[in-house]
């Protein structure tokens, strides 16, 4: 059996509310909102991996952390893909860090795929992806809207992604806590 996986912190509900607001700002270039339940701030894209059950108790053991990660999500603006809009979140070394330790994992856990592997080496941008922008705005300047929200993250869930045509939907595959 083949999932297409990802891990991702969730977002909570205050912070949502907040965003939500945020996106009331730019109406006029919005094409699509992403829905609200699947906002996320993704760690690893892992793709599509075989035989998910195999690895699922090792991947989702507790991960010890000297400190509970904290984010904060700085702002809301264009992504760096031009046709997204993005919640930015603040990229701080804890945060690196459980990223880092995730990554590790999944190596020796040596699971058949190719995509988590190559993103491991490119720069990490922390974000939720909010919406999708008209095409007519890729020429358009967009002024960034402050949010300043923060939260204490407890855990990583693994997503399976099913994308039908009408959107993605995600089901929870397991999650990694963070303990002191």
């Amino acid at each position: 059996m083949i999932a297409r996986l990802f891990i991702a912190i969730p977002i909570p509900d205050h912070v949502a509310g907040a965003l939500e607001q945020a996106l009331s700002h730019y109406p006029q270039y919005i094409e699509r909102v992403t829905p609200v339940g699947n906002w996320h701030l993704t760690l690893l894209f892992l793709g599509e991996v075989k035989n998910y059950s195999w690895y699922r108790r090792r991947l989702t053991k507790d991960l010890p952390q000297p400190y509970l990660p904290v984010i904060t999500v700085t702002h809301v603006g264009r992504g760096l893909h031009r046709g997204q809009l993005w919640a930015y979140a603040h990229e701080t070394n804890v945060l690196k860090n459980v990223r880092a330790q995730i990554c590790r994992r999944v190596s020796k856990l040596h699971m058949p795929m190719v995509q988590a592997a190559k993103q491991q080496k490119e720069k990490f941008v922390p974000h939720v992806r909010l919406a999708t922008l008209c095409p007519a705005t890729c020429g358009i300047g967009l002024a960034d809207y402050p949010v300043g929200m923060t939260f204490t993250v407890r855990q990583a869930v693994i997503w399976r992604s099913e994308l039908l045509p009408d959107g993605a939907r995600y089901t929870s595959e397991g999650t990694i806590n963070f303990v002191p």
